[in-house]
């Protein structure tokens, strides 16, 4: 079809599998380069981009779809279910059952630490979001509180000096002035 778009799917670098058997060996595998390449930042793009081609392809193949495989195994334990309102299961037919169980458990947990993960990078997006809220809020309130101008009797001020001065003798006038007081006993 002419006219579709193709993208190359992201590499995402999944924490969890760090604690898999054979990821250092695939690290180890990958982390080759053509000798010819001297350029250190050339010969790093290289090494890099065959190690995430190698972990992408090695994390399909040691993990695959976790969603899929829940719903399969989910489909699977709804299946004997079904037939174990109608008959008993046999002894296979249980440790099956048993073991779906256990693995359904073992990847619901895989898929909350790859979304606890992935939420903490979210939540660092949002936090440059939020710091950016914040700073035009505290931009806002800087200039909702900024004074532009002000009437002193039948005059108006603009300048910064004039302010300071007219708002000087306003609060003077109110507070006082300062005298030295006498310690009387």
């Amino acid at each position: 079809m002419e006219g579709r778009l193709h993208y190359k799917r992201r590499f995402r670098f999944e924490k969890f599998w760090t604690k898999l058997d054979g990821f250092l060996d695939v690290v180890k595998e990958a982390w080759v380069c053509d000798s010819d390449i001297t350029d250190p930042f050339h010969r790093l793009d290289v090494l890099l981009r065959n190690i995430a081609r190698a972990l992408d392809a090695w994390g399909q193949k040691k993990v695959g779809n976790i969603k899929l495989q829940i719903a399969v195994a989910n489909l699977v334990i709804m299946q004997f279910d079904c037939v174990q309102e109608s008959r008993l299961l046999s002894e296979e037919e249980r440790g099956l059952r048993s073991k779906l169980k256990h693995v359904v458990l073992g990847l619901a947990s895989m898929e909350r630490t790859i979304a606890r993960q992935r939420s903490r990078i979210t939540c660092l997006q949002e936090g440059d979001a939020n710091s950016q809220l914040f700073h035009l809020v505290a931009n806002g309130r800087r200039m909702k509180n900024f004074i532009p101008a002000l009437q002193e009797g039948g005059q108006i001020i603009a300048d910064q000096q004039g302010k300071e001065e007219a708002f000087f003798d306003a609060y003077r006038d109110l507070l006082g002035r300062d005298e030295a007081r006498h310690l009387g006993c």
